[in-house]
């Protein structure tokens, strides 16, 4: 299943690429909810499009990796990314994507 979102932006297109690319950079640094952690982000640009690849850790025994992508256009940012069921064991679709928006918002007010 893949989860997708999409958020305006009020910025250049390279402007709001180099946000995500910041944000990206740093995901390994943050705290997400219920515990999560991100491990071994890896990205490629092609244009204006980001395809990624992250592994997502709870704890010391689950460990899922998943891919997604971000379209970064002249007026708006999509993010999409596949949700294992595994993921969905420890994090609801609704609570995910919540989430996302909520991160993608504060990145592009």
């Amino acid at each position: 299943m893949v989860m997708k979102t999409t958020v305006t932006h009020k910025t250049t297109i390279n402007k709001a690429m180099a946000k995500v690319n910041t944000y990206f950079d740093g995901m390994t640094k943050r705290s997400f909810p219920k515990g999560i952690r991100i491990h071994n982000p890896i990205k490629k640009w092609d244009g204006s499009k980001m395809t990624f690849s992250i592994t997502v850790k709870k704890g010391f025994f689950i460990s899922v990796t998943t891919n997604g992508s971000v379209i970064v256009s002249s007026k708006d940012v999509t993010f999409s990314l596949g949700l294992p069921d595994l993921i969905k064991k420890f994090s609801s679709e609704e609570e995910i994507k919540n989430f996302i928006e909520k991160e993608l918002h504060e990145l592009f007010s």
